[in-house]
């Protein structure tokens, strides 16, 4: 969230910077505003898109980890949970508690092609 913040109060600072040297810049006025509203509209847009963009990600990546964990683990059953952090990245993270585990919370880092077990560590913080 904080990383949001600062990159909209970049896109404003761009935004006010380009108004700005338009009205010293007289002979490009029209075109700097323009490229200034072009910016600001776009980047409002995507900043409105990407949560729901990251929650398809994100669905996309449990369904790929929950694949991977029936196949490893048939007989087990499984919480998945996220970070809760909005960014588009090439991998997720994710969480998982076994039901036969309860105390113990698995890692794992979710690619286009891979699954992979990061981490582990018990309610007491202690990484295995």
């Amino acid at each position: 969230m904080p990383t949001t913040i600062i990159e909209l109060g970049i896109l404003i600072f761009i935004f006010i910077g380009l108004n700005v040297l338009a009205l010293f810049l007289t002979s490009f006025k029209k075109m700097l505003r323009i490229i200034s509203w072009i910016i600001l509209i776009a980047g409002i847009t995507f900043y409105s898109i990407r949560p729901f963009l990251v929650d398809l990600q994100t669905k996309s990546a449990i369904e790929k980890l929950d694949t991977h964990l029936e196949r490893v683990f048939p007989e087990d059953h499984w919480e998945v949970t996220d970070s809760d952090d909005y960014r588009l990245t090439n991998e997720k993270k994710l969480f998982v508690i076994f039901e036969n585990e309860p105390n113990v919370t698995y890692l794992y880092n979710i690619n286009k092609q891979t699954v992979t077990q990061v981490d582990r560590w018990t309610k007491s913080e202690k990484s295995l």
